[in-house]
């Protein structure tokens, strides 16, 4: 059995698949992300995959800018370097050509070939992570634009708002992410220290996959922080609803395992808000159907139609 790798190289997490032949996941690793020589770490991921599997093809995606089809890494707040070679480097060490995207459009692909939005066209995916991330394909291919489409996360929200790692304030993943979570756990801890989510983490800092379990317990706190970002979610996918109208919108990342906590204030919002929404086709807002490793997936897929190609030439 041929398989192929997929990396998903987040602001703090990288997210590594092995698909077989039929695109079934078949092993999986995480590992923290390192705050330098993060192309060196990524190669001995790469490096020790393929010297130990049967690997045919790679793909990798990143959070941030990508050069696209050069495949360098131009800038990104959650990763460090600029113009960083990584699909020379990856394709001279590995011996084939390497697959190197935006991650979230490498989900957005993963979720279009295989997951929740199969066959939607145009889908549109919004990747919850330590930032957000956006994808669109569109008649089956990922939608580009003339440099770095997708870069949503950045759209201003609020004035003035809260610092973002981009260097403004404001941005729509300083309001509903990973890190938004995070934020709106430690202020719930600040606020009452004596409450289910302090209980639950003791001396340690609170983490979204924490905040999520004070909610589902009933916690009315945590419940009102997602049902908050929930809102912000709905706000931002409105105006990508105006600008793109797609015939899906599918919504993951490690920051919506569960989904229905931020979705359903989501869809309440997009419903209550959306001009024209009498006279338009309702939008489906699902969640991922690969969860946090639809990007990793779709690097790999992305990985292995590059194989294809070079071959059918």
């Amino acid at each position: 059995m041929t398989t192929a790798l997929g990396l998903d190289v987040g602001g703090s997490l990288l997210k590594a698949v092995l698909i077989d032949d039929d695109d079934v996941v078949v092993r999986t690793e995480r590992h923290p992300v390192p705050a330098t020589d993060v192309l060196g770490f990524v190669c001995s991921v790469v490096r020790r995959f393929v010297g130990s599997e049967d690997v045919t093809a790679v793909g990798v995606g990143l959070a941030g800018l990508v050069s696209y089809p050069a495949g360098a890494f131009v800038w990104g707040p959650h990763l460090e370097g600029e113009s960083v070679p990584y699909r020379s480097v990856l394709t001279d060490m590995t011996g084939f050509e390497v697959a190197v995207d935006n991650d979230a459009n490498f989900a957005a692909y993963a979720e279009w070939r295989i997951g929740a939005g199969k066959g939607r066209d145009p889908l549109l995916a919004v990747i919850l992570g330590t930032g957000i991330g956006v994808g669109l394909v569109i008649g089956g291919r990922i939608y580009h634009g003339a440099s770095f489409a997708g870069e949503a996360g950045h759209m201003r929200m609020q004035d003035p708002g809260r610092p973002c790692s981009c260097g403004r304030a404001g941005c729509w993943e300083t309001v509903v992410s990973g890190m938004a979570l995070e934020d709106a756990g430690l202020a719930i801890v600040d606020r009452d220290p004596t409450g289910t989510l302090s209980v639950m983490v003791g001396e340690r800092a609170p983490t979204g996959s924490d905040l999520v379990a004070a909610a589902r317990s009933g916690d009315t706190a945590a419940l009102r922080a997602f049902t908050e970002a929930g809102e912000w979610l709905g706000r931002g996918l409105m105006s990508l609803i105006l600008m793109f109208d797609p015939a899906c919108i599918v919504v993951g990342g490690g920051a919506a395992t569960d989904g229905e906590l931020l979705l359903a204030p989501a869809r309440r919002i997009v419903s209550e808000t959306l001009p024209g929404a009498a006279v338009r086709s309702a939008v489906p807002l699902v969640p991922a159907a690969l969860g946090p490793l639809a990007g990793a997936v779709g690097a790999a897929l992305s990985g292995r139609e590059v194989q294809n190609d070079r071959h059918d030439r």
